[in-house]
């Protein structure tokens, strides 16, 4: 799912919950520093609907590294999880600070090691009572695998995935105007709405 602007795809069914909108808050799953141009508009849109906005880094089981000849993998190639933690934690309070003008009163980040990232996320959306579930561009042809469409499938609240901004506007991605701007909104199940001439290699 590739595109120029945020597309927020709806759950499968709606319910209307007891906790008003303004208590709840929108999650936003961050991989690493390249997510900071696509964090911005989940903290602009946390900021006009008065939402709280949670920044979350999940670190995924740790793989042992191929040793040459099947000896002892070389030393300072495993990472512990305190380590691994650490170097998240430091991540997510830069991007935090970064958007700290347009986010809204109430930004928290959160990291959990070594877990499975849609599970966890789920895990953490419902427990922050999160309307939203934002995450950034999955890699060419590899959406079918990616956290955003296992979150999807669930169908348990939105989500909304943004647009590869660098490739945006370093014309990898073409530009459409008048449509860039915009929330695209799809229902499950449909395939993307085209947004313009796609460019062929």
């Amino acid at each position: 799912m590739r595109g120029r602007a945020p597309v927020v795809v709806p759950p499968h069914a709606v319910h209307l919950p007891d906790t008003p909108l303004r208590e709840r808050g929108i999650l936003r799953g961050v991989r690493d520093e390249r997510d900071l141009p696509c964090v911005a508009p989940s903290a602009w849109l946390a900021g006009e609907l008065d939402l709280r906005l949670t920044l979350a880094h999940v670190v995924p089981p740790p793989r042992l590294p191929v040793a040459p000849a099947g000896g002892a993998p070389p030393p300072g190639l495993v990472r512990s999880p305190g380590e691994e933690s650490a170097t998240a934690v430091r991540m997510l309070d830069d991007i935090a600070c970064a958007i700290a003008p347009s986010a809204p009163t109430v930004c928290r980040t959160l990291v959990v090691v070594h877990g499975e990232v849609a599970q966890e996320l789920d895990r953490i959306a419902a427990a922050e009572d999160a309307v939203l579930v934002a995450l950034g561009p999955s890699r060419p042809r590899a959406f079918a695998r990616s956290p955003a469409r296992r979150l999807i499938r669930r169908g348990q609240r939105a989500v909304m995935v943004c647009p590869d901004l660098e490739a945006v506007f370093t014309g990898t991605e073409p530009l459409n105007s008048g449509r860039d701007a915009r929330i695209d909104v799809r229902s499950k199940g449909t395939a993307p709405r085209p947004t313009g001439r796609s460019r062929r290699a």
